[in-house]
């Protein structure tokens, strides 16, 4: 797997670290725009290249996911604890398929043991990070940062698991592992029917038709992405007005890189949930939702955000001061060369 060469980058009035990257001309008409820009939501620099190696990788995932399915908007989906230990499980039948045969010297395996207990967080990450990469893409499994991270974790265990049966084989013990049924049979996820990134192109087949302008569908468009980003998976029957709620918090919250102010409550309220209330609203009338239509709501009804009314700095229309100031200067108006019409109308 071939993860982003680019490195963060520091916001020059945030300090806060940012991911970008570049989208393959192949995939700009399905991703919908030519680079990839996350906040890292670190100022630390050394945090920053974890978290960035984790969104590239979910970045690189999700990618393959389209190239393989090039009529799909699938987005990264969450893997359940079960399934994570059910993939590090398929790491460890597979390695020991490689070794067990002929384990060779058993202080190799002492030696890995000892690394594997000293090794932290980041070198977890450089060690087993493309190790769960490799997994997840012969899967084919498309995931969000956070299962990731966790089956990288769960991966260091199982390796340590292994290391110790194998260190006993090179012994020339070669009892059954007790724990080696602790593994569940892996399964794959159930398909998600509906997604939000499909519904708001469904949407947009529909709105156009009948004459609503691009600029809409942008917003739109913009809006459900930073949903789906927020939500950390595309499943719209698993949205709720709780979710809709936590997204507006969130997004009233979050810092605008280009001008390193929060996003106006105003953007939050015309744009997002606008734009979630139309295309949850569009896919509930047409049985969009993952359920009974008689059952579906639009988890964005109700949810809003209270302007404040601009403070009146004066009364409608001129002071007396004023008009008898735009009097005198209309009386006292004395024509140019120009045609006695455009006099007039300077006059007046």
């Amino acid at each position: 797997m071939v993860l982003a060469m680019s490195r963060p980058f520091k916001h020059p009035k945030t300090g806060v670290y940012w991911f970008r990257k570049v989208v393959p001309e192949d995939l700009r008409s399905v991703v919908g725009k030519r680079e990839v820009t996350r906040t890292l939501k670190t100022k630390d620099v050394a945090e920053a290249k974890i978290r960035h190696a984790v969104v590239a990788a979910e970045i690189e995932l999700k990618w393959k996911a389209l190239r393989s399915e090039p009529n799909s908007l699938s987005q990264p989906e969450p893997l359940t604890y079960k399934q994570i230990v059910a993939l590090a499980g398929e790491e460890y039948r597979a390695i020991l398929d490689r070794t067990q045969e002929d384990p060779g010297d058993s202080a190799v395996w002492e030696a890995a043991l000892h690394a594997s207990r000293v090794r932290g967080a980041d070198g977890e990450e450089v060690q087993t990070g493309p190790i769960a990469d490799a997994l997840l893409l012969r899967k084919g499994i498309c995931t969000d940062g956070e299962s990731r991270a966790k089956l990288i974790s769960e991966l260091a265990k199982t390796h340590q698991q292994v290391a110790q049966l194998l260190k006993r084989n090179a012994e020339g013990y070669y009892q059954p592992d007790p724990d080696a049924n602790r593994f569940p049979a892996w399964t794959e996820k159930v398909s998600v029917k509906w997604t939000l990134t499909g519904l708001v192109e469904d949407w947009w087949k529909e709105a156009n038709a009948a004459g609503t302008k691009p600029a809409t569908y942008e917003s739109y468009s913009n809006a459900i992405s930073k949903f789906v980003a927020f939500l950390g998976h595309d499943d719209a029957s698993r949205v709720t007005a709780d979710d809709v709620i936590a997204f507006k918090d969130y997004r009233l919250a979050e810092i605008n890189p280009r001008t390193g102010k929060p996003i106006s409550a105003k953007t939050v309220k015309d744009s997002d949930l606008t734009g979630l209330k139309s295309v949850f609203g569009w896919a509930v009338a047409n049985g969009r939702m993952g359920g009974s239509r008689r059952k579906e709501t639009n988890p964005a009804t109700g949810v809003t955000i209270k302007l404040g009314k601009k403070p009146k700095l004066r009364p409608k229309g001129f002071t007396d001061e004023e008009a008898g100031a735009l009097l005198r200067a209309a009386w006292a108006y004395k024509p140019g060369r120009e045609h006695r019409n455009v006099a007039a109308a300077r006059g007046w």
